[in-house]
């Protein structure tokens, strides 16, 4: 077995966190606000994971531009190599991009067949279509399975807040740079909706980078009647990108001057039907959809200190599609505790179809692969004596032509009393399987590779202050 570069047997990895931050949403709100990234959404001052939640209130606040900036202001390292046009990735605890599970609304949108073996371009994301983001570290294979080794992040876009309410918001900078976004959304008896679009154009902020983009996105729900509900989203991006290759040494070094060209065109859908059956059971069933289109021409990069041999000229026609079906139950047996039950299906196909050019010679890099995988799944989480909160996640995937996985969690909250602080211990493992790309690609493919694994254990304390207007928040994990 493989395990990740996250967490190597014999190496231990104790990292240390202290944060004073001056938002609401992390202490004096924590106590009604719900963790919409598991299953049982708990209330964030309930959870002994380490978790940061973004709220509206904090992106319109923020100086930042796109997600990506937004994110670096929260203690995450974000790499956007060559401007705009490239790719942006998320490095959270030091773990590559593909080890972070990236979802919209709860629907994963990572795409196996790229090169960085399944990781997310926040490039892709606009801050004025969002209405929250969550970001929880460490493994969380128990509730999603595959991909979530070193954390899960879970971007929540707008949802109807008042009767009807329309917004327009047009930006204008330098060197082109200009932007365009709207929203409206209405709420009514027994439908609320919200729909917003933008367009970016990112200009030319560095030589030969540039991104021009487009989006729509419509939420909403249905009350069909005081029992059952049906909620729905879907949102698309298309996307034209330019940019100098990576390791080509930018504007200012590059030998060659022809740039990477990116066109892009990515959608998700979902459709959730709810039904409380009584008091202590709702049953739920959603299916989803994750389409992601991209075709890629590059250059290459000339020989240099990095890579005396430099990288050839190639192109690639990606198409990924993802299917998910998920049923489950909710119970709450009394007042403190709560547990979710559940199935789910994942039904993945993928294809490249690309070439390198060794001066004249044409190496082919096409697969094409598909996977399914079943899974079943629970959740617990208890209140005891008031102070102490224990949430447990189990999750049993079978993936085929892969070995079956048993991915738990185990985590205990403890408020300590007369004070305003709670001590956090969180145990659990995670997985992921080998992605498209690293299994077909037939230059750097290999078909026998194995998933790769991580175990963490966690130990935290957060305190409050300023009336709880601060928090302090102190992470060691291994």
């Amino acid at each position: 077995m493989i395990e990740s570069r996250l967490i190597r047997t014999g190496s231990v990895i104790i990292f240390f966190l202290a944060c004073i931050s001056i938002l609401d949403i992390h202490a004096k709100d924590s106590n009604v606000v719900e963790v919409q990234s598991y299953k049982l959404t708990p209330k964030l001052n309930n959870i002994p994971a380490n978790v940061t939640v973004i709220n509206r209130k904090d992106i319109e606040n923020d100086s930042a531009q796109s997600v990506a900036e937004l994110l670096t202001h929260y203690g995450l390292h974000v790499e956007q190599a060559a401007g705009p046009g490239s790719l942006s990735s998320i490095y959270l605890r030091g773990a590559d991009p593909n080890f972070t599970l990236v979802l919209i609304n709860g629907v994963k949108v990572n795409d196996p067949t790229n090169s960085r073996g399944g990781s997310f371009d926040f490039s892709s994301l606009d801050t004025q279509t969002i209405e929250r983001i969550e970001i929880i570290r460490g493994p969380l294979s128990s509730t999603y399975g595959s991909d979530a080794l070193s954390g899960v992040i879970n971007v929540i876009t707008k949802e109807p807040d008042v009767s009807t309410n329309a917004t327009v918001n047009i930006v204008k900078g330098e060197n082109g740079l200009h932007s365009a976004s709207s929203t409206f959304s209405k709420q009514a008896d027994n439908v609320n909706f919200s729909v917003s679009g933008s367009y970016n154009d990112s200009g030319e902020q560095v030589s030969g980078t540039e991104l021009k983009s487009q989006s729509g996105d419509v939420k909403g729900a249905w009350f069909v009647s005081d029992t059952t509900k049906l909620k729905f989203h879907s949102r698309y991006f298309d996307s034209d990108g330019s940019s100098f290759p990576e390791d080509s040494g930018g504007s200012e070094f590059a030998v060659n001057r022809e740039v990477d060209k990116r066109d892009v065109f990515e959608s998700v859908s979902n459709i959730e039907l709810l039904h409380q059956l009584n008091k202590r059971l709702e049953l739920s069933f959603m299916s989803a959809l994750f389409r992601h289109e991209e075709d890629t021409t590059s250059p290459g990069v000339a020989p240099g200190l990095r890579d005396p041999f430099g990288i050839p000229r190639n192109e690639a026609d990606s198409e990924f599609t993802r299917y998910t079906f998920t049923a489950s139950a909710d119970y709450m047996p009394n007042q403190t505790t709560k547990s979710v039950f559940g199935a789910n299906i994942e039904i993945e196909d993928g294809k490249t179809d690309g070439f390198l050019d060794f001066g004249g010679t044409i190496a082919p890099t096409s697969f094409k692969l598909n996977r399914t995988t079943y899974s079943i799944f629970t959740e617990t989480q208890a209140t005891l004596g008031g102070y102490v909160t224990l949430q447990t996640g189990l999750r049993f995937d079978m993936p085929e032509e892969f070995s079956d996985r048993l991915s738990p969690n185990v985590g205990l909250n403890v408020e300590v009393p007369n004070t305003q602080s709670n001590v956090r211990f969180n145990w659990g493992k995670g997985f992921k399987l080998p992605s498209f790309f690293a299994l077909g690609n037939p230059v750097v493919g290999n078909e026998n590779i194995k998933p790769e694994t991580s175990e963490t254990f966690e130990l935290g304390v957060d305190t409050n202050f300023l009336d709880n207007n601060g928090q302090v928040n102190v992470t060691f994990f291994t």
